[in-house]
Parts: C-alpha cells; structure tokens; sequence
C-alpha cells in the first residue's frame, strides 16, 4: 500500500482517505462492471475479525467518523479523527481491506441493496444524462452484476492495491508507525493512469460539439476544449459561459424558449478538459433542436470571445476569485482537491499564485486563454 502525507496544521480533524482508481465506469473484460459500488458496500461488512456492526461501532468508540463512495473513477474509504486515536482506527481498516472476508449471504443482501439504489438513481436527471452521453460517444455497455466468486477475484486482482493518503497534523512518529502499518512500498503499482477506463477514454472519446435529440424534454450539448486548456482557464470558461453570463444562452435559451439548463462542469476529468451543458424544456417549446445546435455553435467560437465586454470578462474573474476564497475557507474542499490532485495527476486547485496571476492579466490576456481553450489560435 502507498502512503502520502500532506500537512495542513489548520485542520482540527485528521483526514485519512483510503482511495483506489476504481470506478463505476472501470472497464474490466471490456466491458462496465457493476462491482466497483457493490465491492464498497461489501468492505464495510469488515473482516473475519468484525461484523458490520461491530467495525463501524468500534471505530465511533474512537470519535471516528467514516464512510465511503464510489464515483465514475475511484472508490475512497474516508474517516475523520483526531490525532490520539488515529492509530487504533487505521489498524481497524486496514484489517477490512486487507484481510477482505464476506459470506455469500452479505454479499446476496447486498446485491439487493445495489438494485433499489440503481432504482432510485434511474430517475435522477444525472443518470438519464450520463446515459445519453454514453450512447453517444459510443461507450461499451454494462455487464450484469458479477457473481459471489466473481468478486472475490475482482477484488484479489484489483482491489488489493489502495493507496492512503493522510492531511492533517500529525507527528513524526506517528507518520512512520502508519506508514510501518501499511507497508509503505512507495508509489502504487496500479495508478490512474493504467486503469484501463483512462485509455478507453483517451482512444474513443473525442468530445465533439453534439447534440442528443433522443429525449423530447432534454438537449444535450458537450463541448471538448483544446489540450493547452489550463486550470484557470476552465474557471474562467466556466464563469463565462456557464454562470449565466452568455447573454445569448441565457436570453434566447430561458427568456424565450423557457428552456431550464444545468451544467456537468469538469476541469479535470480524466485529462480531457470538458464541459457539458444539459436542458430540460417545455414539451411545447417553439424552438428546434437545430436551432439550438446553432445558438452553441454562435457562442463557442473566436468571433464571441472578441466581443466579449469588459463587464463580462470583470465578473467572470471577480467569480473566480471569491470561489477560490471559498474553498480556502472549506477544509473539505481543501481535502476533495488533495484527493483529484492525486488520482488524476493534475493539480486543479487554484491557489493565491494563480490569484494574483488572474489579477494583474489585461482583458486581452484573458480573451487569449479562451480562445486558446477554443482551439483556436
């Protein structure tokens, strides 16, 4: 297991992380497995050592505060604690994920469990978004749950390689009997880059402007950046475009089509820099999804950039600024970007150097980055 510790003598709390570059939409046999939410709930069944029950019950006896999920791509087991009892937790956990021991029936249970969930999120505008894009980029297709015996080799073959990474105060001593605990062998031997959903994604998506008429309520539109796109830029883009401040989206879109919209905003997803912006509409709606096709294709250029007013390019930066001071303010957002910083080998965290960088940059600096991000020159 690979240990990292990053200081932050701020945090009250410890923040020990336990992630894997496993997700929902790991390829495994070339195909989406259904194992990756299903293996997260299986660990909290603990170890031959501890029931469920037992493990979690144990771990609030020490003031902890643990839980886990699973997104697209990575899976993190995640406690809160304090510094005095932080040994005894860990040695808890690493007993669940390392001695990994479930009956058939918990596994059966959760199955079960899995399927209600899946259910509930069916309904959820995210899901029926996420599925339209994967139609789409033509994506490969979900394979069924795997078995009992099935998960048990997943997890042999994949699972055994967590990473931990700690932010927090912590002392010197205590760093080195963690990193003793787990065994530190430096850097993991199964990083994000060798997941094979990166390389898929890298070789088959090509995020182009597309549009999805296959629902009567939904409009989906995503748009791909270029590679020079940099972290700041994609806040800029983000506060310019997706904030309300295209006029043209905003007064043609809402005002006159009463089409509602939402934003899936990425700035470092998988080291494509893309964004995708979904509607819902009135079914009676006079505009036409050709129509629609054409008000992106008349913002996303060079020529819009250009026009750009000084009010707009103002707010967009004053936008950044005090988002950026919110999360300097936010330790669970200081943590959230640790952890992408590390599972995607990108830093995406503005810092004050990118702060004073964005304020001291001349309106024509600023129109530079985006059309650079545009892909244009």
């Amino acid at each position: 297991m690979y240990m990292k510790y990053i200081e932050n003598k701020n945090l009250n709390l410890l923040s020990i992380n336990f992630i894997i570059p496993v997700g929902n939409k790991t390829i495994f046999n070339n195909k989406i497995n259904k194992f990756a939410h299903l293996i997260e709930h299986l660990i909290f069944h603990g170890s031959s050592k501890y029931t469920q029950y037992e493990l979690l019950f144990k771990i609030e006896e020490l003031g902890g505060i643990f839980n886990a999920q699973t997104n697209d791509y990575y899976t993190e087991l995640y406690l809160r604690i304090t510094e005095d009892n932080v040994i005894e937790a860990i040695e808890l956990i690493l007993d669940a994920l390392i001695h990994f021991d479930i009956s058939e029936d918990d596994y059966n249970s959760e199955v079960e469990i899995i399927k209600i969930e899946d259910k509930q999120a069916n309904s959820n505008v995210d899901f029926i978004v996420d599925t339209m894009l994967t139609k789409c980029l033509n994506h490969v297709k979900n394979d069924n749950i795997p078995s009992f015996n099935d998960i048990i080799k997943i997890y042999k073959n994949i699972y055994n390689n967590w990473s931990l990474v700690i932010m927090g105060k912590l002392e010197k001593t205590k760093i080195e009997k963690i990193r003793n605990l787990v065994n530190d062998e430096g850097e993991p031997k199964y990083s994000f880059s060798d997941n094979l959903l990166y390389k898929h994604l890298d070789f088959k998506y090509k995020f182009i402007n597309k549009a999805l008429d296959k629902n009567d309520n939904l409009f989906l539109y995503v748009f791909r950046c270029s590679d020079k796109t940099d972290t700041l830029t994609m806040k800029l883009i983000k506060n310019i475009y997706v904030n309300g401040l295209s006029s043209i989206l905003y007064d043609k879109l809402v005002s006159d089509f009463n089409y509602c919209y939402n934003i899936n905003f990425r700035d470092y997803s998988v080291h494509n820099n893309f964004f995708i912006i979904y509607f819902t509409h009135d079914n009676n709606s006079n505009l036409l999804l050709s129509d629609a096709k054409k008000l992106f294709v008349d913002v996303f250029n060079i020529k819009y950039i250009n026009s750009l007013k000084s009010t707009d390019i103002k707010r967009a930066v004053n936008m950044v600024i005090t988002e950026a001071y919110l999360k300097f303010e936010r330790s669970s957002a200081q943590i959230n970007d640790t952890i992408d910083n590390y599972l995607f080998e990108r830093d995406v965290t503005i810092t004050n150097n990118y702060l004073d960088k964005l304020k001291s940059m001349s309106e024509e600096d600023i129109k530079l980055l985006l059309a650079l991000a545009i892909g244009r020159e």
